[in-house]
């Protein structure tokens, strides 16, 4: 019986460990910020129903990265030698799961996500299970066919649709069955900076990308306007919070996130000289610092 418990902790621990966990952050923080301007805006929010919200969308993001991750091993993108190997474990190159118990896996998490967007269906909020469906569909055709968009530059636009206005909106929507242009623009620092994630995991990938073949929008563009445009999409989310905080879209007090422009400028400096292999998690941190930073002062508002 122990052996079977210590097995089964250690099978779960991997079925974990290959879902990149650290990024479910940039998830929670979008999902949490559409449920608090939902309070803001109309004072409401129902718990139970954030709470599987949020299931719903971290088990739809765990399939994501899964599910890419088996077709960038299939087109012979991940290798041993790729640099995404270097920080992080992968499901099938550090042989932790065959190929097909990836896919296995990765519809696990999609069968989770599924039964939560049933559940908020039946809870009469029908537009949640639509763009969760839709949001599948954007995840699987991320490096899936016959879009396999990633390779075609469009990555960090679609990440950008996906955890801002998608994820944030069906949040908001969730908690009070509307959907508006405020909670819509309000989505926008939040999307920008999830983007962004992606878009120095394409910087610090250029040379490899580049021998293998596929066409990330650093490739297209090239690698130094390709680190500007990071530094913009970094920069514009202060930009837009000092706007909406001016014409009342926000409250005065989400100019707290202004306090992270010192995290903002040692990341903007490091990246500057070098990006490291560790440049997606440190700006997934960052990320989640400037959400917990624009939650707490729309929740101050």
């Amino acid at each position: 019986m122990k052996n079977f418990i210590k097995n089964f902790q250690t099978l779960l621990m991997k079925i974990i460990l290959i879902t990149r966990p650290w990024s479910f952050f940039m998830t929670v923080a979008s999902v949490t910020l559409g449920a608090v301007y939902a309070y803001y805006e109309n004072n409401i929010f129902n718990v139970i129903i954030y709470l599987i919200t949020i299931i719903g969308a971290i088990a739809l993001h765990a399939f994501t990265n899964v599910i890419n991750d088996y077709f960038d091993t299939l087109y012979g993108v991940d290798k041993p030698s790729s640099p995404t190997t270097r920080y992080r474990l992968h499901p099938i190159i550090s042989k932790l799961f065959k190929p097909r118990q990836v896919i296995k896996i990765s519809f696990m998490y999609l069968f989770i996500a599924t039964i939560m967007g049933i559940i908020l269906y039946l809870w009469e909020r029908p537009l949640v299970l639509i763009l969760g469906i839709l949001g599948a569909l954007i995840s699987f055709e991320y490096t899936g066919p016959p879009l396999k968009y990633k390779y075609k530059g469009l990555g960090e636009l679609m990440v950008f649709i996906m955890w801002g206005p998608m994820m944030f909106s069906g949040s908001y929507y969730a908690q009070t069955k509307l959907l508006t242009l405020d909670s819509l623009i309000v989505s926008f620092p939040i999307g920008l900076l999830v983007a962004s994630v992606l878009l120095i995991d394409g910087i610090r990938d250029y040379d490899y990308d580049k021998a293998v073949g596929i066409k990330t929008l650093p490739i297209i563009i090239g690698k130094n306007r390709a680190l500007k445009l990071y530094f913009l999409l970094i920069i514009l989310p202060y930009i837009l919070v000092i706007i909406l905080a001016l014409i009342n879209i926000i409250g005065i007090t989400s100019l707290i996130v202004l306090l992270t422009i010192p995290q903002s400028i040692k990341l903007l400096k490091n990246f500057l000289k070098y990006v490291p292999d560790t440049a997606a998690p440190q700006t997934a941190q960052f990320t989640l610092l400037f959400g917990i930073t624009y939650i707490i002062g729309i929740v101050l508002s």
